[in-house]
């Protein structure tokens, strides 16, 4: 996450950043993977978790509701919750 609004996903080995995933409105705060490596959620000081496809890149869902910035996210074992 980051100040800039934006999670990075980076390829460590060479380096290098793989994708930039844009969306939030305010810094990103969390940043978590999913336990089946197909998704990524992030929180954010715009009040909204964002669950984001880990190869494209797209937001896939917008969870709304909460009346200040979300500090932190993580999935439930399960991968049903986050």
């Amino acid at each position: 996450g980051s100040n800039d609004n934006s999670l990075r996903v980076w390829d460590i080995a060479n380096l290098r950043e793989v994708k930039k995933l844009t969306g939030h409105t305010n810094l990103v705060t969390s940043v978590c993977w999913s336990l089946d490596d197909k998704r990524i959620a992030s929180g954010s000081y715009d009040r909204t978790i964002r669950i984001w496809d880990r190869i494209s890149g797209r937001e896939v869902r917008k969870l709304q509701g909460h009346e200040d910035c979300v500090w932190s996210v993580c999935w439930s074992p399960n991968g049903k919750m986050v």
